[in-house]
């Protein structure tokens, strides 16, 4: 099958790519490498047609869509680091809501085409305990979140306009090995590497954390059902289900790699808008897509630690 991923260079979009190329398929990727990995740290760059452009660019973004002619459209290309985004909140809400909307006019001239899917996030919802459904309502209480809120709401609008099948995908908190951007679990494992003690903000905070190898486990399933045939509208949470303290997550990787850590919370790490839980009810990704996460928190993190060191063993072998 012929696929095009905006964002394929990122942390989800390289794991999403490899495992595309797995199953046989043709795989186009359009990144600016803003954030992501750079064209000669992906292991794939060869297996694919490797298009470097912006969201924000229609006629690049529609001139590849238009050569490429995919049958299904991953559409990952984002700005999704929360400091980041809270920093420059005009430019968060030009590429992931009126990026969003070149991809989609872009889309909706693509007579290949057969659905789309949407990263969109957790974020959306309120700041309650519950654990959300896809019918709650959003809420966002940051400019990411809100950012994600129009960008669904771009995706129906087009969708709506041409008959496309859609998928809106909610990720919760998503890890694994090779994460581009510093969230909470890359930059505390560099701390663990370090050895000794980890600065960081709140430790109280419950997340849903997922591995990324059952996110794109998802994403394909999701895939197959959007090239089936039927017409597709529908919203997903996809998340493990379960939830982990930030200061459990602390524990675990500190544990993987055999260090003795002393948590220290520090003001400068505080965020504003960090909510007390963040949680997922899977429910419905389980029984339609028939998909069940394989990795525990833990298993995950001894994955992360696993790789960690073996790079930083490799690159001392090579000095």
């Amino acid at each position: 099958m012929r696929i095009a991923v905006t964002g394929g260079a990122g942390f989800i979009g390289a794991h999403l790519v490899a495992a595309l190329l797995r199953e046989g398929h043709q795989v186009w990727t359009y990144d600016n490498f803003f954030a992501g990995h750079k064209p000669q740290r992906l292991a794939w760059r060869d297996q694919v047609t490797l298009v470097e452009g912006d969201v924000l660019d229609f006629d690049r973004l529609d001139a590849t869509l238009q050569a490429s002619m995919p049958e299904l459209l991953f559409h990952l290309a984002a700005i999704h680091y929360i400091p980041y985004c809270n920093e420059h909140p005009s430019e968060t809400i030009r590429v992931n809501v009126e990026g969003t909307v070149n991809v989609m006019r872009a889309a909706q001239k693509c007579g290949s085409l057969k659905g789309v899917f949407f990263a969109s996030s957790a974020a959306v919802y309120d700041t309650s305990s519950a654990f959300h459904k896809e019918t709650d309502p959003t809420a966002p209480s940051d400019i990411y979140g809100l950012s994600k809120v129009l960008g669904e709401q771009v995706v129906r609008h087009y969708a709506a306009e041409s008959g496309l099948s859609h998928v809106l995908g909610r990720f919760f908190n998503v890890f694994g090995p090779d994460e581009t951007n510093p969230h909470v679990i890359p930059a505390v494992l560099k701390q663990v590497i370090e050895g000794g003690k980890v600065r960081m903000g709140r430790t109280d905070t419950f997340r849903d954390f997922i591995y990324v190898d059952d996110l794109v486990g998802a994403l394909l399933k999701i895939g197959g059902i959007l090239t089936s045939g039927k017409h597709i509208t529908e919203i997903y949470n996809l998340a493990s289900g379960n939830e982990a303290s930030i200061e459990r997550v602390v524990q675990i990787l500190g544990n993987a790699a055999g260090v003795d850590l002393e948590i220290i919370s520090e003001e400068r790490h505080l965020r504003a808008s960090d909510r007390q839980y963040l949680r997922a009810d899977i429910t419905k990704a389980r029984r339609v897509l028939e998909w069940t996460p394989e990795f525990s928190i833990t298993r995950g993190l001894e994955e992360i630690v696993k790789a960690e060191l073996a790079s930083l063993a490799e690159a001392r072998g090579g000095q």
